[in-house]
């Protein structure tokens, strides 16, 4: 349902009335952001962000090659940041595809997961807080890209 939320307001503004409206709905489509994820608890923090008047849309990258270059570069154009987040090594991974895909029109980019070190394994549980890949986490994350918008 996030998805859908963020794709029909921004489809609102062929509605806008006046100019009020319009910059109303500029500014509201400013504070949306693309959540670019492997993760289920994407969904759970774009319903806490939702909460907080921030729209996000959760995109779910089925495959990091072939990235799907086209939806990554849309994504960035309607929303001006991206969060990846993903169950993987943030160098090579997702974050690295996504930041090649908009090398030429760049927009911040903030990427979650697993930092340049060893692997561990244990419980899904555990790593997924260890990684950063909660949802209060990826909040936290999206406020942070949010701030370096221009």
């Amino acid at each position: 349902t996030a998805r859908l939320d963020l794709l029909l307001s921004l489809q609102q503004k062929h509605r806008c009335q006046n100019e009020e409206e319009l910059i109303a709905l500029r500014d509201r489509v400013r504070r949306e952001l693309a959540a670019i994820t492997h993760a289920d608890e994407a969904i759970k923090a774009a319903e806490t962000l939702k909460a907080e008047g921030i729209n996000a849309r959760v995109i779910n990258m089925a495959t990091i090659k072939p990235l799907d270059t086209e939806i990554v570069i849309k994504a960035a154009k309607e929303t001006g940041a991206i969060v990846t987040a993903e169950e993987h090594l943030v160098s090579g991974g997702l974050g690295s595809a996504v930041l090649e895909a908009l090398a030429e029109n760049p927009v911040p980019v903030v990427r979650i997961g697993v930092e340049d070190t060893f692997g561990k394994s244990g419980p899904a549980n555990t790593l997924l807080d260890e990684f950063g890949l909660r949802a209060e986490n990826i909040v936290a994350k999206v406020k942070k890209a949010i701030s370096l918008k221009k």
